[in-house]
């Protein structure tokens, strides 16, 4: 088992987030598939940024093992069963572990022993699913999960009960007896549940974000395949989500404060709680929030465009993709764990920006000489944005943070050193902060990072302005404060060498569609005026791919984008720039 935990903080009462992984209930050498344990990316993703937003995250592992390739369908559904069940017991042995932690260990965890979540991904959501309904032994008696003997397959007086205690010593191993095993809430992230029948009134709520194209673990109800032979009959999220609002257990969504994650799943679906993904088979249907080692022997190689870090039913992965997959996961989940748990929003849960995941130099978004970034965001105690650029002739250069919501710090680093800065300025209660480098050549590349200041947090938006000249700073007063009034913007840049600055558009402001695209999209933005617009198409380290010029009228208006079908699977940047004016967007592609 793995925990995460907030760093810095002296809170005893966090919600807990038992983490289960994915796998198809079978160890890597038997399921060639190239995930399947706790070490998982998407786990470790996940439960990092859970930590961040104080949440206490434990990434188990569970017992695996079943025959899915022997011809007979009883054995394999009476195989498949048992490491169901199993796999549940074991988190539920989890859950008491925390919760005997809390009573005789004096919760060394720091957590709410009434607030505990259970989630995972597909093999490990139909796991969550069994915890918090497979709890009866009516459930054992479905004709589907009987044998040719008219026996259940499973039987508790060998295997123990549904918590995983008694049994026949050699076969279970009873733990921590004497607690309870229930959780409050369920993240099911494309997994399916045995029938809906186990669920019961008083179950707790389900959260559920799956794939309607998904053929592996089925959106809807019908027969689970593995290798092309049928397993058993299962529901998938939509089934099962249908199932709960009918029964009252996801009424506590309904005075939710939404968000713009939880707005989209309703654009597409009226049942609390679901979250459908469109989408082709192999485009976001499998894992979309997930990407594997390159060096795994199971990763796909073979399927034409194959980023190889992906799986043969996901074989298009990347983690830039999966980043924006598990932002999503997570800004469709807390809001809900939130009004169940009676979470504090506006500290537990922070809004993402249009620049994550920037969190790391390598991840860092590219930056426009003589600009300014809006509306980004330090979402937590310990996240830190970074950003880019190159100088284009010889200068000198000062970077500004203004409009802080809390105590922020800036540092800059040439490319050839990222572990020691050139210069930064961590002035302690100062809400504006400037860096300058004199000098800076021709082609160099400097990395810009923004982090907290003694792990100071108040979830807002900051601004970020670069601005260079060609004569030194040598006195930073020069740089007065700046306002977020466009033209105080542009009467900072009077004296620098490009003359005025380009106003930098966001996401909100142009739009691209479809996105993702696969052989054609178009990209919508307002001009203030008539004149030429240059579009370029970039990669996510801001090298230009194809660059070309469009005609552009006043007002709105919508330009089909060149080159897509070039453009192999991936994320990328469109950089559209008037006379005076920058739009900034990202587009995928998939293929």
């Amino acid at each position: 088992m793995d925990v995460y935990e907030p760093i810095g903080d002296t809170m005893t009462q966090r919600p807990l987030f038992i983490l289960v992984h994915g796998g198809s209930l079978l160890p890597q050498d038997r399921s060639e598939l190239p995930f399947g344990d706790r070490h998982d990316n998407f786990i470790v993703e996940l439960g990092t940024q859970m930590a961040k937003r104080g949440w206490v995250v434990a990434a188990i592992d569970y017992r695996l093992g079943w025959d899915p390739q022997i011809t007979d369908q009883e054995i394999r559904m009476d195989t498949y069963m048992n490491a169901l069940y199993k796999a549940m017991q074991d988190v539920k042995t989890c859950v008491r572990f925390f919760r005997k932690d809390v009573a005789e260990n004096g919760n060394i965890y720091g957590i709410n022993p009434n607030n505990i979540a259970v989630g995972g991904n597909e093999a490990g959501g139909s796991i969550a699913l069994a915890v918090a309904s497979f709890n009866s032994t009516a459930d054992l008696g479905l004709p589907k999960f009987l044998n040719s003997a008219n026996h259940s397959v499973i039987l508790p007086p060998l295997w123990g009960d549904f918590d995983g205690l008694g049994g026949i010593p050699g076969f279970n191993q009873s733990n921590h007896a004497g607690y309870a095993s229930d959780v409050q809430l369920v993240l099911n992230l494309g997994g399916v549940i045995g029938d809906t029948t186990w669920i019961q009134a008083g179950d707790a709520p389900i959260v559920s974000m799956h794939g309607m194209a998904n053929i592996w673990q089925p959106y809807f109800t019908t027969n689970m395949l593995v290798d092309g032979n049928i397993v058993v009959e299962v529901s998938g999220s939509l089934n099962v989500s249908t199932c709960a609002s009918m029964l009252g257990n996801q009424s506590v969504f309904a005075n939710m404060e939404h968000n713009t994650y939880t707005q989209a799943a309703q654009a597409r679906t009226t049942l609390p709680g679901l979250f459908p993904i469109t989408g082709y088979t192999f485009d976001n249907s499998y894992e979309p929030w997930a990407w594997y080692n390159s060096d795994n022997p199971y990763v796909d190689q073979q399927t034409y465009n194959a980023t190889g870090v992906g799986s043969s039913a996901n074989p298009w992965a990347s983690r830039e993709r999966a980043l924006a997959y598990i932002d999503t996961v997570i800004g469709f989940f807390t809001p809900h764990a939130a009004i169940v748990m009676g979470l504090n929003t506006g500290t537990d849960v922070c809004s993402r920006d249009a620049f994550e995941n920037n969190d790391t130099p390598e991840y860092a978004k590219p930056f426009p000489v003589i600009g300014i970034h809006k509306n980004a965001r330090i979402c937590d105690v310990g996240d830190e944005d970074w950003f880019y650029f190159t100088i284009g002739a010889k200068r000198n250069f000062s970077i500004k943070l203004y409009d802080l919501p809390t105590d922020l710090a800036i540092a800059v680093y040439h490319s050839s050193n990222l572990e020691i800065p050139l210069v930064s300025s961590d002035n302690v209660g100062d809400l504006n902060e400037v860096v300058t480098v004199n000098n800076a050549n021709t082609g160099e590349q400097y990395f810009i990072k923004i982090y907290t200041q003694n792990g100071s947090f108040v979830d807002g938006a900051y601004s970020v302005a670069l601005l260079t000249r060609n004569i030194p700073f040598s006195n930073p007063s020069l740089l007065r404060d700046i306002d977020t009034r466009e033209d105080e913007i542009e009467e900072e840049n009077d004296d620098f060498e490009s003359g005025e600055p380009l106003l930098v558009h966001n996401n909100n402001e142009v739009k691209v569609y479809p996105n993702p695209a696969r052989d054609a999209s178009s990209v919508q933005f307002f001009a203030k005026q008539e004149g030429i617009a240059q579009i370029s198409i970039m990669d996510l380290q801001g090298r230009v791919l194809f660059r070309y010029t469009e005609s552009a009228v006043a007002g709105v208006q919508t330009i089909a984008l060149q080159h897509i079908t070039e453009l192999s699977s991936g994320m990328y940047w469109v950089n559209i720039q008037t006379d005076n004016e920058r739009y900034i967007a990202q587009l995928q592609i998939v293929r």
